[in-house]
């Protein structure tokens, strides 16, 4: 009697997923329609982004109190006084807050993208789910999230003493470099750095494969979130 066996199919590995979206995205956006993983990316992202955020913790802490004296410098004498010991008494928290930000800021960036990539597909047609438009923003971060550590290498080799303004922080290349003098129109378009553009085209493919949009409509839907998010920095832009 001849006996028979069954294989079981393997579980895709997230995690090798995730990171194969930064040499072969239309594979892994293809994988992830088929298996949705997430856990794995919002783990290794969160990761990355706390390794980048204490690279360049000195110069977090110098752009915060940029802020700060620029504050100060709107404000009465006496006005100034009360703010400084306060600050100076904050002093300490900077860091904690600096690391506490940023994973909450991750995961508010997660959850817009993913409202913008679902209400496109919706209107789209292609009927996306939710749950695969936060398929695809989690481990879409991975582009960004690499750019984010690029830039706090080289923050951190260039130093704290490099920093005169908010705008230094920005290391990666962009036209908002051509305009330092208008902070506003230097946010603006260094939301639109090398990373940045990679992470758009890579974003059109991922609404593309995983939620079966249309290339003129995951495009427009990519636009469309890439203006929300420069609009969002442009309007804290001081």
């Amino acid at each position: 009697m001849a006996s028979t066996s069954t294989t079981v199919p393997q579980k895709p590995n997230g995690l090798a997923t995730y990171l194969s979206i930064l040499w072969a995205p239309g594979a892994a956006f293809d994988q992830l329609r088929e298996t949705p993983t997430w856990g794995w990316a919002a783990l290794a992202g969160i990761i990355l982004m706390l390794i980048a955020t204490f690279i360049s913790m000195p110069e977090i802490i110098k752009v915060a109190h940029i802020a700060q004296d620029a504050r100060l410098a709107t404000m009465s004498a006496d006005q100034r006084a009360n703010a400084q010991q306060a600050m100076a008494s904050a002093a300490g928290i900077i860091p904690i807050f600096a690391v506490v930000g940023v994973v909450v800021v991750t995961w508010l960036i997660w959850v817009i993208s993913a409202v913008v990539y679902a209400i496109g597909g919706a209107l789209s047609g292609a009927g996306a789910k939710f749950s695969l438009a936060w398929v695809v923003a989690v481990n879409l971060g991975i582009i960004a999230f690499v750019g984010a550590l690029v830039n706090a290498i080289i923050l951190a080799a260039r130093g704290p003493d490099s920093i005169s303004s908010a705008l230094d922080q920005y290391t990666l290349p962009s036209l908002g470099m051509l305009f330092h003098d208008n902070v506003k129109l230097a946010t603006f378009l260094n939301t639109y750095n090398i990373d940045y553009i990679w992470l758009y085209i890579v974003a059109v493919i991922g609404l593309e494969r995983t939620l079966l949009m249309k290339r003129g409509a995951a495009i427009a839907t990519v636009v469309i979130y890439s203006l929300i998010g420069a609009g969002i920095a442009t309007a804290f832009a001081r």
